[in-house]
């Protein structure tokens, strides 16, 4: 007879080990652009461009993340998630091999676009694989392990850079190295196609929570998406204004991915014990107290580095709570992050060039008003989003699978 438990120990690790590959091609791609994006913004500030010409710019990244998210599922119904991933990497590679030979603004915008649709694309893919193989089950803690782990990643690239530099041409090879790495773990394996996980399921929108708690929930990630990238942009200029070097901008970012590495697991544990609401009405506070700090303070560096921390964390925790809670309701998990991804797209391309109009219009404090406001309203969402008659006390039981899904490649 044919050992049910060995069999299942077996599905168990082949699983993990496709998880752990796809984990890992995340990461990869998460420390690149963790180095690439503030190394391309602060090469133009210190020529001698303005804040809101950097926002334009770098808002193109966001506008080709936003193209990447809407054409995610028309893509997997045509080509697999493996070749779809391997074609991304290479462009992705191709790209930041070219950056230090482009000079002009157009080829920039270009350029900039193309990572920022790479990067998005190999990032939904990775996440809904992840997601596929784990079930329905814990989604705020998948999402918050993948959150810590990519923070991590960032955290380190970001103080990767301030240890390289961004004078020169080393930086951009250490980041095509990145990529490099990435591209066989995508073309390792042998893993099958299924086609019924690219149909999209549209029958969360039936629920008694849907489709009202969506609508706040994307207005949710829009504002997140908003506030987060306008500080992974400006952060680090905002730093050279108030007359601290660049080494201590790139501590800043390094700080808010290193709260996003340590506070995301334990807020996403919180709040799958005792509830939404409270853990992101706590959360929303946090960011908005860090913002004041981030608003008043110039010359205490440890305040900015704790104000940065508490920012990084906060966003994303909030963010990973937000998408648990829909990701868990509905079997379509790549639906579902293309509809979050395509929010907090939109969002993050009005923080950023917004927030470099207004910095280049009122100065650098332009930035802790931003964050401040942002955070308001993010409070404002998270308590009317997790109103207990909406999320903790309407429960929708996830649909139970006997088999796990195989991510797609």
């Amino acid at each position: 007879m044919i050992d049910s438990s060995k069999i299942r120990d077996f599905v168990m690790n082949r699983n993990t080990a496709y998880a752990a590959r796809i984990l890992a091609i995340m990461l990869l791609v998460f420390c690149a652009s963790s180095m690439i994006r503030p190394l391309l913004d602060l090469q133009m500030k210190l020529v001698g461009i303005n804040n809101g010409h950097i926002g334009k710019v770098a808002m193109m990244w966001e506008a080709g993340a936003l193209v990447g998210a809407m054409t995610l599922l028309s893509l997997l119904k045509r080509i697999s998630s493996r070749r779809l991933l391997i074609i991304c990497l290479f462009v992705f590679f191709s790209l930041v091999l070219a950056a230090p030979l482009i000079h002009t603004t157009e080829v920039a915008v270009a350029a900039r676009f193309l990572m920022g649709c790479s990067a998005m694309l190999i990032h939904l893919t990775c996440i809904a694989g992840i997601l596929r193989i784990n079930g329905n089950h814990n989604h705020a803690t998948v999402l918050a392990v993948i959150t810590a782990s990519a923070s991590g990643t960032k955290a380190l690239g970001a103080s990767a850079l301030g240890f390289i530099g961004i004078e020169g041409n080393l930086s951009f090879f250490v980041v095509a190295a990145l990529l490099g790495l990435a591209i066989p773990l995508a073309c390792s394996g042998n893993i099958r196609n299924t086609g019924t996980d690219q149909q999209v399921n549209t029958g969360m929108f039936t629920s008694r929570v849907f489709p009202l708690a969506a609508a706040w929930l994307l207005l949710l990630v829009f504002c997140v998406g908003a506030c987060r990238n306008a500080l992974v942009t400006f952060l680090p200029i905002h730093a050279i204004e108030i007359g601290l070097r660049p080494e201590i901008g790139t501590m800043l970012l390094s700080s808010s991915f290193l709260g996003a590495l340590l506070l995301a697991i334990p807020l996403g544990k919180i709040g799958d014990t005792f509830g939404h609401r409270g853990t992101l009405a706590m959360t929303a506070t946090s960011v908005v107290g860090a913002s004041i700090v981030l608003l008043r303070t110039q010359n205490l560096i440890g305040l900015l580095v704790a104000s940065s921390f508490l920012l990084g964390g906060g966003l994303m925790a909030i963010r990973d709570l937000g998408m648990a809670f829909w990701t868990s309701r509905s079997e379509d998990n790549t639906g579902v992050l293309a509809w979050c991804s395509l929010a907090g797209g939109v969002g993050s391309g009005l923080g950023i060039f917004g927030t470099g109009m207004l910095m280049d219009s009122f100065g650098p404090s332009a930035l802790g008003w931003f964050v401040f406001a942002t955070g308001m309203l993010i409070l404002f969402i998270a308590m009317r989003t997790n109103s207990r008659d909406t999320m903790d006390s309407e429960q929708v039981n996830p649909v139970e699978t006997t088999e796990k899904r195989e991510f797609v490649a």
